[in-house]
């Protein structure tokens, strides 16, 4: 059974739309991310319309409130679409509802 991703809320105060994510378990994140990296079972997925890269869709690291804590693309970001949902599925997490 895979790592699920569950949208809480958007955000406000970010470039595009950001909206905040609960996952069913703790994920790696940082620079070379392992098993040896700190976790977090929140996600902040951006969707906006940079000046240097146009249409882009990261994912980065939450408090679980509104704040990301590690401004590092974690796997699953993507440039050349705005994309929440392709971004969850590119991570290799399942969105759900509940």
């Amino acid at each position: 059974m895979g790592i699920k991703a569950k949208y809480l809320r958007t955000l406000e105060g970010y470039r595009g739309e950001a909206r905040l994510y609960e996952l069913s378990e703790s994920v790696p994140y940082g620079y070379h991310a392992d098993d040896s990296s700190p976790t977090t079972r929140f996600v902040v997925v951006s969707a906006a319309n940079t000046r240097d890269h146009g249409p882009e869709t990261y994912i980065f690291p939450s408090d679980g409130v509104d704040d990301i804590i590690y401004f590092g693309e974690m796997h699953g970001s993507f440039i050349g679409r705005m994309d929440h949902n392709e971004a969850i599925r590119n991570a290799g997490w399942e969105l759900v509802d509940e």
